[in-house]
């Protein structure tokens, strides 16, 4: 399919899922988004912009409703990848990046700091058990883990493939690859949560799901089982005023 074929069909897609969206009593905009009238259009909006990557069939699709989701996060074991937070591009990363100089490195923006905290809000309204945090060791990461769960472990597994030569970067997403599909070394009843880049998890899902590579915007998560077979379950994705809608309309007992 053409690259001009794909963007027809994603404008038609979003077309559609924008009409249904007017037809569900929200605002469209141009942009194929809609414009808030209730407490709802949040989660709306998340179910929009799925629609119109499931139509493509170009992702992974998550397999777990909200209710489900839930109860799964607080049993525990398993894998949580999240991107860091929305950064400020028109500071890029140098050339040459030194890991221990922020100076050097793309940094979160205000923005990207508010939505961290959001998920960290989240996760405890909904007692989510987390066990270990780890990230790759760039200053973005290492601040979005913080600001969400309080501690990370710098892991330069998770450093960016994007930057490395072939060996290396094969070497990272087969780890990967391997940390989503087994059972995380955990304390029971918590989960692993991996806090990184995009490249890595795009790789990463593209050898489980034959190609379907999972891409996350700036401070999506995405949840993951392991199936006992090598790969892992993709059971939700969230952005953070979707994990805050989540919690907030959270009324189960604790």
């Amino acid at each position: 399919m053409t690259g001009r074929r794909v963007a027809m069909l994603v404008a038609t897609t979003v077309g559609c899922a924008a009409a249904g969206c007017a037809a569900a009593g929200c605002t469209a905009t141009a942009a194929g988004q809609s414009s808030p009238r209730n407490a709802d259009s949040t989660a709306r909006s998340g179910d929009l912009r799925r629609a119109a990557t499931s139509a493509l069939a170009t992702e992974p699709q998550p397999t777990l409703g909200d209710a489900a989701l839930v109860a799964a996060l607080k049993r525990g074991g398993l894998i949580l990848y999240f991107r860091h937070g929305s950064t400020d591009w028109h500071h890029l990363d140098a050339k040459n990046i030194v890991l221990s100089d922020c100076s050097t490195q793309r940094m979160l923006a205000d923005s990207g700091r508010r939505q961290m905290r959001d998920v960290g809000t989240a996760f405890t309204q909904l007692h989510v058990p987390v066990g270990d945090v780890r990230g790759s060791p760039y200053c973005r990461i290492l601040e979005s883990a913080r600001l969400a769960f309080g501690h990370v472990r710098p892991d330069t597994q998770l450093l960016e493939v994007a930057l490395e030569p072939r060996e290396p970067k094969e070497a990272h997403v087969r780890w990967l690859v391997g940390v989503l599909a087994t059972p995380p070394a955990v304390p029971p009843g918590t989960n692993l949560v991996l806090v990184g880049h995009q490249d890595n998890l795009q790789l990463a899902t593209g050898e489980m799901y034959a190609g379907l590579q999972l891409s996350l915007r700036e401070a999506e998560g995405a949840v993951f089982e392991p199936d006992g077979h090598g790969k892992a379950v993709l059971l939700a994705r969230k952005l953070p005023q979707e994990w805050m809608a989540l919690a907030s309309g959270s009324s189960a007992p604790h």
